[in-house]
């Protein structure tokens, strides 16, 4: 896999971080998710939860609702070539 942008720079190889469930697509596409916020050098990440915007979609799981507004990188046990 490669990100067009930011670009990767080259080929992305699975991820070293813990993803639930490990499946090789699950693992490549969380590299993915690094591999941009590495180029962008992004320091967290942050989710929203729009009920405005998701009206005919569910609602998140609970654990999800109690998270804070920003989760700090490194998480899941990344190796340090993945985060900024």
């Amino acid at each position: 896999a490669f990100t067009v942008f930011p670009p990767s720079g080259g080929p992305l190889g699975l991820t070293g971080c813990t993803v639930s469930p490990s499946s090789d697509v699950n693992r490549l596409g969380f590299r993915a998710l690094t591999s941009a916020y590495r180029n962008q050098q992004v320091p967290y990440q942050q989710w929203v939860w729009d009920p405005n915007q998701n009206v005919n979609k569910p609602e998140p799981p609970d654990a999800m609702k109690t998270l804070p507004a920003q989760i700090p990188l490194p998480a899941n046990n990344c190796p340090t070539s993945e985060y900024p």
